[in-house]
């Protein structure tokens, strides 16, 4: 069992934390991935809700699956949530602290909770993800 590799030993790990700027080129292309026939006014404030991905994908510098060696060939995408505390805005510069929030094993699968705090130029909590990672086994 890939469990016996002592996963659990990484609840509460905390990850170096990283930063991004929020930027409207970023967010114009997001929107239009999402919607490419919009007539959203590209200088509008508005941010998709799907937003923190962006940021995951694109301000961190390390993949969590390497840093748990995970075998990445049995690495599945488990689920994602994003709870929001406050609305992002263009120019906001985040911070993402990330930690293992729990690490068990079901039908024959490691399951790997991740929690993300998004915290901006204020240090306020704008948002809080949850990913969950499947590795098989």
């Amino acid at each position: 069992m890939f469990l016996q590799r002592d996963l659990k030993k990484f609840i509460g790990h905390e990850f170096e934390t990283f930063d991004y700027t929020i930027e409207r080129s970023k967010v114009n292309e997001l929107v239009a991935v999402l919607n490419p026939s919009s007539n959203l006014d590209f200088g509008s404030d508005y941010i998709p809700i799907t937003f923190p991905t962006v940021i995951e994908f694109w301000g961190s510098t390390f993949s969590i699956a390497k840093e748990l060696h995970l075998n990445l060939e049995k690495v599945l995408h488990g689920e994602q949530e994003y709870e929001y505390i406050k609305e992002f805005a263009v120019g906001d510069e985040i911070t993402v602290a990330i930690a293992i929030e729990d690490v068990y094993e079901k039908a024959s699968m490691n399951i790997i909770v991740i929690n993300k705090k998004f915290i901006n130029q204020k240090d306020e909590l704008v948002a809080i993800g949850k990913t969950t990672i499947i590795e098989k086994f």
